[in-house]
């Protein structure tokens, strides 16, 4: 072999050497950018349907009235449809990695599902001051449980983008400010003393 294919040889090593980790590099960032972008798809997928869960909870509450003064099958229906929904969608956060979020909603869902019969029966028998009880006592506090684990749910959602927006924005207050007394303290050390003094 001669010296020229020698040196030949050895500059194709070298290059090789040289854009292997670049190439590696490049994947790994592809997958990374591929990563990134399917959890912001589910954190929007997941948003849109906690917005959707929690007009469904109101619409709940606003049925309340219906089903205890007014003793029609229609509001009886709503309220199920409602529930119906409100379930479906508790479920579908499972496939979105809120499996924790959707266990407790569906909880206080079902706990909302006793309660619509029981109130529906004692007003449609005339019983207003027991369907009035049960409204009060359970069927009001279980719609506002599953609105108080909506409120957990979406706060468990914004916290990663919190976390990754601090991570990329400016350092933090209390370190900025700790520097700042640093630098004033090593611009200043004799007035300190002499004042103290």
């Amino acid at each position: 072999m001669t010296i020229r294919s020698k040196l030949a040889l050895g500059l194709f090593s070298i290059a090789i050497v040289l854009l292997l980790p670049l190439a590696l590099a490049l994947q790994s960032l592809e997958q990374l950018h591929a990563t990134t972008t399917l959890l912001q798809k589910r954190e929007f997928a997941a948003s849109l349907l906690l917005n959707r869960m929690r007009s469904s909870t109101d619409e709940l509450r606003r049925l309340d009235l219906p089903l205890l003064f007014v003793t029609k099958p229609e509001n009886r229906l709503a309220m199920d449809s409602q529930l119906t929904a409100l379930s479906a969608m508790a479920d579908s956060l499972r496939h979105l990695g809120m499996v924790g979020a959707a266990d407790k909603i569906g909880a206080a869902v079902d706990k909302i599902a006793v309660q619509v019969p029981a109130e529906y029966a004692a007003a449609a028998a005339g019983r207003k001051n027991a369907a009035d009880s049960i409204s009060v006592r359970h069927l009001l506090p279980a719609i506002t449980s599953t609105e108080r684990e909506l409120t957990v749910a979406e706060a468990e959602l914004r916290s990663p983008m919190e976390i990754s927006a601090t991570d990329s924005g400016s350092p933090p207050s209390g370190a900025m400010s700790s520097a700042g007394s640093r630098r004033a303290s090593s611009r200043w050390p004799t007035s300190s003393r002499s004042s103290t003094a």
